[in-house]
């Protein structure tokens, strides 16, 4: 992999005579109230990218790899500087390029900062290499994207818990089963599979639920679409107040 180490703090330096020019392009989207995706469209073959999320009445929080960086290989380094800017640097350990495709690479969360009626999101300094070194040109909508808050109310009680009736049927299971709770009140909610060792296997839900009765179900795959060995796994509902651990076990 070259040109890819020269990191001040998470900030790439590309250094070529060379300047590839394509429609390259990434962008942010809402995906769901307070929650953010944000996307790429490559026509050229890129093995690293940079860019930077800024955040105007909201925190950010919660960053995570989606869709096409689930592949092989594919890594992200970010520092986030005072909850409101988010520096993102995504590159491969083995050296492989992206190929020309377009879809999802990150996914994040954006809290409202007190009563900030709105939240403002806004990508910048996107840069990005080919394999060899060369610049590769990538463009961004640059427009803000705003949005009203609809976040609801926070569950304001840390003494209550909001996730009830957590479980899953069948269980045993093989192959697929169904992860089932409720919810007192609208909360931001992750739904995780961790295994026995504690690795992350697949998440299920990351953004706001409403109040009620929710299920998901998990098909025994990990996040890359292979099929995991028989043994216990760990079902993880996790709130910003509180996470609650649910016991399965995978049989084959």
């Amino acid at each position: 992999m070259k040109a890819i180490y020269s990191l001040l703090p998470l900030f790439i330096l590309f250094h070529s005579p060379h300047h590839l020019s394509a429609a390259n392009k990434i962008d942010v989207s809402s995906a769901q109230t307070g929650q953010f995706s944000i996307t790429i469209s490559n026509t050229e073959n890129i093995q690293c990218f940079q860019f930077t999320v800024r955040s105007s009445g909201g925190t950010i929080k919660n960053l995570v790899k989606t869709d096409r960086l689930l592949q092989n290989g594919w890594t992200t380094a970010t520092n986030i500087k005072n909850d409101t800017v988010a520096y993102v640097v995504v590159y491969n350990l083995f050296g492989d390029s992206m190929v020309p495709g377009s879809g999802g690479c990150i996914m994040f969360n954006c809290i409202p900062k007190g009563n900030s009626p709105t939240i403002i999101i806004s990508i910048d300094s996107v840069k990005g290499t080919d394999s060899r070194g060369n610049y590769v040109e990538l463009t961004t909508n640059h427009s803000n994207y705003e949005f009203q808050k609809k976040i609801g109310q926070i569950f304001s009680s840390q003494n209550t818990s909001n996730v009830q009736s957590i479980g899953n049927f069948p269980n045993p299971f093989n192959p697929t089963t169904t992860i089932t709770f409720s919810l007192l009140e609208n909360a931001f909610v992750a739904v995780n599979i961790y295994d026995v060792c504690g690795r992350l296997i697949m998440v299920l839900n990351y953004g706001e639920l409403y109040e009620g009765t929710h299920s998901f179900q998990w098909n025994g795959k990990s996040a890359d679409g292979r099929a995991v060995s028989s043994g216990i796994y760990f079902a993880q509902i996790k709130t910003h107040f509180e996470t609650v651990i649910h016991k399965m076990l995978l049989t084959k």
